[in-house]
């Protein structure tokens, strides 16, 4: 009866990442474009080796079933081919496109990576971890399921991030990744950054693969 139990929830979780996806795919993509310069990526949370090769930048949203969908579908297929063997380094850059609750999110985010960087990706996943499944468009990202983050991911008091939040106490990190938003034309998220390569669909994994066997090769 467990077992039913679990295989029918698991199978509800992959139907409702199906949709998403199919959902996003419907978005009219831009050609693949290339930059001057890869997003600056010193002072954002990054994972992987500093000396990799190759940098992935995702900018994403808390409060975004896409973003969601691709940390569960994509993410893991690029860590065991690219990140875990030393080929690259992945950042992730707030976007805060959904309003108030996104902002809530990257502030709360901010403040973990500030106090406790070591904690930051735990927090991270557990944030994502807990979206709506069922209703994309609620403001589950509330200051109870922040608190229960913080001390469920991280070494920290929840109250001293919770005060950062209303204070606003990254505000300038919060201004500088929006800039960024600005300045290399992010209009969805996920966007996933290759180097200085916009990918043009981010749940196209063998597009994600090829640009990065071209960038390694280069």
């Amino acid at each position: 009866m467990v077992k039913k139990i679990v295989f029918i929830a698991t199978a509800f979780i992959g139907l409702i990442i199906l949709l998403v996806i199919m959902n996003y795919s419907g978005h009219p993509y831009e050609d693949e474009q290339v930059f001057d310069n890869t997003p600056e990526i010193e002072g954002q949370p990054t994972t992987g080796e500093t000396d990799a090769p190759l940098t992935i930048v995702e900018f994403g949203d808390f409060m975004c079933p896409a973003c969601y969908a691709w940390g569960e579908e994509i993410y893991p297929q690029i860590q065991k081919d690219f990140i875990d063997k030393g080929e690259a380094q992945f950042t992730y850059i707030n976007t805060p496109f959904h309003g108030m609750p996104s902002e809530t999110g990257a502030l709360a985010a901010e403040s973990v990576f500030s106090k406790a960087p070591e904690d930051y990706w735990d927090f991270h996943h557990g944030l994502f971890d807990e979206q709506d499944s069922e209703n994309h468009h609620s403001n589950w990202l509330t200051d109870e399921v922040i608190s229960d983050m913080v001390e469920t991911h991280t070494s920290l008091n929840a109250d001293d991030v919770l005060s950062d939040i209303k204070d606003e106490a990254h505000r300038a990190e919060i201004d500088y990744d929006e800039q960024m938003i600005s300045e290399y034309g992010v209009g969805l998220t996920p966007t996933i950054f290759i180097n200085n390569v916009k990918i043009q669909d981010p749940f196209d994994y063998d597009e994600i693969k090829e640009t990065i066997d071209n960038e390694l090769d280069n």
